[in-house]
């Protein structure tokens, strides 16, 4: 897939002007390619600097790389098409752990204000995908499709984070609200972003059950 769609004959020539040179010295010109969108990238957090090295680099090509990356991530840590099912299984025990920590604390067994997990995209991809929020949980096959449905810069940026924050009146009632990057989470429940606990609960454990 990569090697397809990221043809380095352009840069190279834009690059050197010796075409024996690049075919003597540059061993692999797509390997350089690469590893220049990469330093690319990383430039970024040193703009101070006022260097861009994505001026190397067409439009066409950025997106080419940026779509193969986003793929990569999306089969490797998503819910794709063909090797979602068991990525996706994995977050099952997260949530059935915090559904009955919530369970423990709403039911009066635990004193607790804030239950908190740290973990990585790896973890943070798949509870997305199995509670089927919005923008996270498509299952497609192509890079094309997945970059329509899934940007792994929206899923799963650095400090990537889902909140369940729970609420109860005076009367026991308790509400559940969840945000995913500090954004309301789009649910298949009807009444969001403010959901019954119970309605929430139960969608949970058909998830994990």
């Amino acid at each position: 897939m990569r090697a397809a769609r990221l043809i380095p004959d352009r840069l190279m020539k834009s690059l050197f002007s010796d075409p024996e040179f690049v075919k003597r010295e540059v061993k692999k010109p797509r390997k350089l390619m690469e590893q220049l969108l990469l330093q690319a990238a990383i430039m970024q957090d040193v703009d101070y600097l006022g260097i861009s090295l994505y001026d190397l680099f067409t439009g066409e090509e950025i997106y080419a790389a940026w779509e193969d990356e986003n793929f990569r991530r999306y089969v490797m840590f998503g819910p794709s098409k063909r090797f979602g099912d068991p990525i996706i299984a994995d977050a099952k025990p997260l949530l059935r752990n915090i559904v009955e920590t919530a369970e423990e604390v709403i039911g009066g067994g635990k004193e607790l204000a804030a239950s908190l997990r740290f973990g990585h995209d790896v973890n943070v991809i798949p509870l997305l995908a199995l509670l089927g929020v919005e923008g996270a949980s498509a299952r497609v096959s192509t890079p094309e499709e997945a970059a329509e449905v899934w940007q792994v810069h929206r899923v799963s940026p650095m400090a990537a984070n889902v909140q369940f924050i729970f609420f109860r009146n005076p009367a026991g009632d308790v509400l559940v609200r969840i945000l995913h990057n500090e954004c309301d989470a789009g649910l298949p429940l009807g009444g969001g972003p403010y959901y019954r606990w119970e309605t929430f609960r139960d969608y949970c454990k058909s998830l994990y059950e």
